[in-house]
């Protein structure tokens, strides 16, 4: 969330908003033009298209893959798209536009153990927080060091539990946390 406009070195809205000179490479009157065609209307334009969007969420946080923004649906059909077709060049990462956010598996995890995701976090459940380990990095495709400092414990550890859970029996949860997350083996 960003709380005010042009408040970075890196920011252009000052200089698109009329406020101070634009450097030579920076195009106002091309973004301007999708607000309006005066230039006196645009900037108002802008500047209210802007500060509309101060207070809102990031969009980031729905980025998936990479590359994908959009909602359910758009994944959906964007992964529809690329079943089956050679992806030569294209990271593993950039062909799954419907893996879960990290954030989604701790709530899948916290919902079908009935815990809240502190209980997760803070390891008080020891099957909930090791199928969230592994489904971290095998739904979500989070990093190996990221997944241990989430849960303060070694990158070995992440490995010995994703050894673990990769040997049967899996509990119910396990199974079940394993087809809603898509997780083959």
């Amino acid at each position: 969330m960003v709380a005010e406009a042009g408040g970075g070195a890196w920011s252009s809205y000052r200089a698109t908003a009329g406020i101070q000179a634009a450097p030579g490479w920076l195009d106002v009157a091309a973004a301007l033009s999708l607000f309006n065609r005066t230039m006196a209307t645009a900037r108002t334009a802008y500047r209210r298209f802007v500060a509309e969007g101060i207070h809102q969420p990031s969009p980031w946080k729905d980025l998936r893959g990479q590359i994908f923004l959009g909602g359910s649906d758009f994944r959906e059909r964007i992964d529809r798209l690329v079943q089956g077709k050679l992806l030569t060049n294209v990271p593993a990462l950039q062909t799954h536009p419907i893996r879960l956010s990290p954030d989604e598996v701790l709530q899948h995890v916290a919902a079908i153990y009935r815990l809240p995701v502190d209980a997760i976090l803070n390891r008080s459940h020891r099957d909930a927080y090791q199928t969230a380990v592994y489904l971290l990095r095998r739904a979500a495709n989070e990093p190996l060091q990221t997944d241990a400092m989430r849960f303060r414990i070694s990158p070995s550890r992440i490995s010995n539990i994703q050894e673990a859970i990769e040997t049967p029996p899996r509990s119910p949860q396990q199974t079940q946390l394993f087809a809603t997350c898509n997780v083959k083996n």
